[in-house]
């Protein structure tokens, strides 16, 4: 009698603590926003407005899935049930993940898909610790050695997130918006461009209006339009990352 007394009693203490945590977390609502759970591999989920608390979750579940799929892959190869159990229980060294890769898409050519290069250049300062960087204004990805630099980051960082970034096309009102979502981009759709898919986590920040003209509408874009959306994914990458 006395075991089942105490059995109710931490019973009773957890369920009081759960709901004063639901209260505090309800109270800070307006402060820390509500975030969704998502899978890290839908490539068609909702895109959410670029947050650090939002980018922050993404990246969690994302190296959640990778690190699964890396025990269970490990496990099936084991040749005993002995050797899978000690597989689980002591996971290799590859399954500790690295930092996460952005991967900044774009060209210096183009004001409007510059994005991509001038995040990756801001966000220089910052890599070799948190994060590793790929596409800078010396050193771009595009179109022509997109497919190379993936094969490199696989090769180099074969555990690691990929969070790409890049700019897009898409409705007057949302131009200067920054987005991010779970799952790859196709990048050069609004150009109509034929690249693989890339990423595990996608960055897009709305450059110009989707039209007929894609490529006058990426030339006429101002520079600090561009700037600006730069630096509020540096400063998102960089406080979810840290």
């Amino acid at each position: 009698m006395r075991l089942l007394h105490s059995v109710k009693a931490v019973r009773s203490q957890i369920s009081t603590q759960a709901r004063l945590s639901g209260s505090s977390l309800r109270g800070n609502k307006q402060n820390q926003p509500d975030i969704q759970e998502a899978p890290a591999q839908t490539d068609f989920a909702e895109p959410l407005p670029l947050h650090p608390v939002y980018l922050a979750r993404l990246l969690e579940n994302a190296r959640t899935c990778a690190s699964t799929d890396l025990l269970k892959s490990d496990s099936l190869r084991s040749k005993s049930r002995r050797g899978a159990q000690e597989k689980l229980l002591n996971p290799p060294a590859c399954a500790s993940l690295t930092a996460p890769v952005i991967l900044c898409i774009g060209t210096d050519r183009l004001i409007g898909d510059s994005l991509g290069p001038l995040t990756g250049s801001l966000l220089q300062k910052y890599a070799g610790t948190s994060f590793f960087v790929y596409g800078t204004l010396s050193s771009t990805v595009h179109a022509c050695n997109l497919e190379k630099t993936l094969h490199q980051i696989k090769k180099e960082h074969p555990n690691s997130v990929i969070i790409a970034v890049d700019a897009s096309l898409g409705q007057e009102s949302k131009i200067g918006s920054v987005f991010v979502h779970p799952g790859s981009i196709k990048p050069g759709m609004g150009v109509s461009k034929d690249l693989p898919a890339t990423g595990d986590i996608s960055i897009t920040g709305i450059a110009g209006a989707r039209g007929d003209q894609p490529y006058l509408t990426l030339q006429t874009v101002r520079l600090s339009l561009i700037m600006t959306m730069a630096e509020q994914i540096c400063a998102c990458i960089v406080d979810a990352c840290g």
